[in-house]
């Protein structure tokens, strides 16, 4: 029972976010390859096709890849980038940002709010894995880039994107792993939260009342409940205090700590793009 509460208090500690988004500047259309990896044909055949797919459509779709993330994570920096560039029409939140970095191998799609129904983060999953992967560990990137826009465009249309389960008979039983990867995805939901509302005593009263709870179910006495209050109480003021002061990568008040997010952001237009906001779906995944 120690150990767990050990093991929350070493994670409040270690859960702080270090954020290194670096602006890259404007965008020079759908397509952005600031890696230099793409061929001026491939680059404006596929230039051509989401233009089309945004006059068509109205969704918005954007590409970029980049020779690095420069200590960044690629989540952040999915994040901080679509608030930037206000990838999809504003206040209808349709539009996906496909993020590739090159030296970190590492891949993101990031969703907009008003796509999330049609493009889930299993799709996006399976779009990454099965499309886009097998092409760039052979090296052929374009052929990977197209199939997963390919891919995405299909999904937004309401096409069907094929999804492989992925438990194949193992116990259902959670792991550890998956209870603290599922403890960071709460965390980073709360930071953004707290972050939004720019008041410091939230973080202390959340952590009180966490604290009350956990001493309760793992002690059940009136001392421990106390102190386990007290302690987190504290310790969620000092986080509420760190991250209102620390608004995340590139100022944006909707960022977590390390993943998408589950808070939107937004942000002005250009070459087409009307400031749409990114609702933290989607999914990462290395090559």
């Amino acid at each position: 029972m120690l150990q767990r509460v050990l093991l929350l208090f070493s994670f409040l500690f270690l859960a702080f976010p270090v954020n290194a988004y670096y602006d890259i500047g404007v965008s020079t259309g759908f397509v952005n390859d600031r890696a230099k990896i793409l061929t001026v044909e491939q680059q404006q055949l596929l230039e051509n096709k989401l233009s089309q797919f945004e006059k068509t459509s109205g969704n918005e779709i954007v590409v970029v890849i980049l020779p690095s993330l420069q200590d960044d994570t690629i989540d952040n920096f999915a994040e901080v980038l679509f608030k930037k560039w206000g990838i999809g029409k504003e206040k209808i939140d349709n539009g996906v940002l496909l993020l590739v970095a090159m030296e970190e191998r590492v891949m993101r799609i990031e969703v907009g709010y008003g796509l999330e129904g049609a493009l889930t983060d299993a799709q996006s999953s399976q779009i990454i894995k099965n499309q886009m992967k097998p092409h760039f560990k052979a090296q052929n990137y374009y052929q990977g880039i197209d199939a997963g826009v390919n891919q995405i465009i299909s999904a937004v249309k309401g096409e069907y994107v094929p999804l492989q389960s992925t438990t194949k008979g193992k116990s259902s039983r959670k792991s550890p792993l998956f209870l603290l990867i599922l403890a960071f995805v709460v965390l980073d939901y709360i930071a953004v939260r707290l972050r939004k509302t720019k008041s410091y005593w939230l973080g202390g009263l959340l952590g009180g009342v966490t604290g009350s709870i956990i001493g309760f179910i793992v002690f059940g006495t009136v001392a421990a409940v106390l102190l386990s209050a007290a302690i987190i109480g504290v310790l969620g003021l000092f986080f509420d205090y760190f991250i209102s002061k620390n608004p995340g990568g590139g100022g944006g008040s909707g960022s977590g700590l390390w993943f998408g997010g589950f808070g939107g952001s937004g942000g002005g237009g250009f070459s087409g793009l009307g400031g749409g906001m990114s609702g933290g779906g989607g999914s990462s995944d290395d090559w």
